[in-house]
C-alpha cells in the first residue's frame, strides 16, 4: 500500500523586521516599499516526522532560503460606521442605545412606520434587522411589518387549513341538530293520540273445553299389562268396572299418566296399521265405554245381555282430507281383520266383506255389522262444535258410535 505524502507547510521566515510593514492610517495611503524580502522554507513530509519520532529525534524539514521582492500594497480606505438615525420623539420612550462600531457590520437606519389614523403618534418600528455587510453577497429581502392594530395575515392558509375547518364546523352542524330536535321533539308540547279500541265480530269462537270433559268425570282405571293374550286381558278389566245403560266413562291406564287412545292402543297391543296414519293424529285422544242398550235378541242371543260394554275410541284428526284416503285404502286390504280381536268381531258369523255408508248429522259414517249393528266396525269423522277440531271416532257399536257423535256436535 503506497503512503500517502505528507502536507506540506510553509512558515514565513523569522527575520522580517518592523520596518518593512506598512504603516496605515486612518486618513492617508501608504508609500510605496521596493525592498527585497528573504524567505526561508522548511519542506517536511509526514512519513519523515513519523519516521524520526521512532527513532527518538525531533522532527525537521529541508529548508529552502528564497528571495521576493515586495510592492507597496493598494491603499485600504478605512470603514466609517454611519451613526443610528434619529427616532422620533414619543412619549415615555426608551434611552436610545450607544451605536455598534464593528468592523465590516453596517446598521442600517429605521424606517419609520407609516401613521395609524386612530393614534395620535407613530411607534417606532421593532421589525428592523441587523443585517452583515458582505461584499459580494446578495441582500436579503425585508420583510415589512404590519402596522399595529391590523389583522396578520393567514400563512397557514393552505389545503390543511380547509380540512381544520371543515371538522370544526361538522361538530358545530352536530350539536345545532342536536338541539333543535331536543326542542322540536321533547320540548315541543305533547298531543295526546288515542288508539282505538278494536271491537269483536260477531263471529263464534270454538271453546277451549278439553275433550275428556264432554263425557264427563266418570274415569274407568283398567290396567294394561304385557301378557300372551293382552286383549284379552284388556276385557276382563273392563267387564269388572260398573256401568250403567248409556253411560259414558273414560278409560286410562292405572298408575300411568297421559291420554289412552288409539294410537297408544296401536301399540300396546302390537296392531297393524298404516304408519301414515302416525302423522295425521293429533294431541287430543281418550278411549271410553259405552253402556249398549241396543240388543237383536232374535238374531243374536248374546245381545239380549243389558248393559254390555262397547269400546269407543276418539282421536283429533289434523288433516281429513288424507285420513280419509288412507283408511279407505285401509278398508280394501286388512282393515277389518286388522281390527278384528280389538273390536270383538265374530268372523264366524260373518266374513269380512266391503264397507257401506251410513249418515248421522254432520257426519258420513263407513260400517260393517258381524252380523248385527250392536257387534259392528263404525267409524266417521266429525268437527266438534266445542273446539272447532275435527276428530276420528271408531266403535264396534252403531248405537256407541251415534252417542258419541251426539256429544261432539
Amino acid at each position: 500500500m503506497n503512503a500517502v505524502p505528507a502536507p506540506m507547510y510553509a512558515r514565513p521566515s523569522q527575520n522580517t523586521t518592523e520596518a518593512s510593514k506598512p504603516a496605515i492610517s486612518d486618513v492617508q495611503t501608504s508609500k510605496t516599499l521596493n525592498q527585497l524580502r528573504e524567505f526561508k522554507t522548511s519542506i517536511r513530509t509526514m512519513e519523515d516526522d513519523i519516521a524520526k519520532i521512532k527513532v527518538g529525534q525531533q522532527p525537521s524539514g529541508v529548508d529552502i532560503n528564497r528571495t521576493v521582492a515586495q510592492s507597496a500594497p493598494l491603499p485600504v480606505a478605512t470603514p466609517t460606521v454611519p451613526g443610528p438615525s434619529p427616532l422620533p420623539a414619543t412619549p415615555n420612550a426608551p434611552a436610545s442605545r450607544p451605536p455598534l462600531v464593528s468592523s465590516g457590520f453596517s446598521i442600517p437606519a429605521t424606517p419609520s412606520r407609516p401613521a395609524i389614523s386612530t393614534a395620535p403618534s407613530a411607534a417606532p418600528s421593532t421589525g428592523s434587522v441587523l443585517k452583515p455587510s458582505v461584499p459580494g453577497a446578495m441582500p436579503l429581502p425585508k420583510i415589512p411589518m404590519p402596522p399595529t392594530g391590523s389583522v396578520a395575515p393567514n400563512i397557514n392558509n393552505t389545503a390543511g387549513g380547509g380540512f381544520n375547518k371543515l371538522f370544526i364546523a361538522i361538530p358545530v352542524l352536530l350539536l345545532v341538530l342536536g338541539i333543535g330536535a331536543y326542542f322540536l321533539f321533547f320540548n315541543s308540547p305533547q298531543i295526546a293520540v288515542e288508539t282505538p279500541t278494536p271491537s269483536k265480530t260477531a263471529e263464534p269462537t270454538p271453546s277451549t273445553t278439553p275433550l275428556a270433559q264432554m263425557f264427563g268425570a266418570n274415569v274407568a282405571e283398567v290396567p294394561i299389562v304385557s301378557s300372551a293374550s293382552p286383549i284379552e286381558d284388556f276385557y276382563a278389566q273392563l267387564a269388572k268396572v260398573d256401568l250403567a245403560s248409556t253411560e259414558f266413562k273414560r278409560v286410562t291406564s292405572a298408575g300411568e299418566s297421559g291420554s289412552l287412545g288409539l294410537p297408544e292402543l296401536f301399540d300396546r297391543f302390537m296392531i297393524a296399521h298404516p304408519v301414515q296414519l302416525n302423522d295425521i293424529f293429533g294431541a287430543e285422544r281418550i278411549a271410553v265405554i259405552y253402556g249398549q242398550k241396543e240388543t237383536f235378541a232374535g238374531q243374536d242371543a248374546t245381545a239380549t245381555v243389558d248393559g254390555q260394554k262397547r269400546l269407543v275410541l276418539i282421536t283429533e284428526v289434523k288433516d281429513t282430507t288424507n285420513a280419509t284416503s288412507i283408511l279407505r285404502q285401509w278398508e280394501a286390504t286388512s282393515m277389518t281383520t286388522d281390527l278384528g280381536k280389538l273390536l270383538v268381531l265374530d268372523f264366524s258369523k260373518k266374513k269380512p266383506g266391503e264397507f257401506s255408508d251410513n249418515s248421522y248429522p254432520g257426519a258420513t259414517i263407513r260400517y260393517q255389522n258381524f252380523p248385527t249393528p250392536d257387534r259392528s266396525i263404525d267409524y266417521a269423522f266429525i268437527q266438534a262444535a266445542s273446539t272447532g277440531k275435527t276428530y276420528l271416532v271408531l266403535g264396534n257399536s252403531r248405537e256407541a258410535v251415534y252417542a258419541a257423535l251426539s256429544r261432539l256436535q
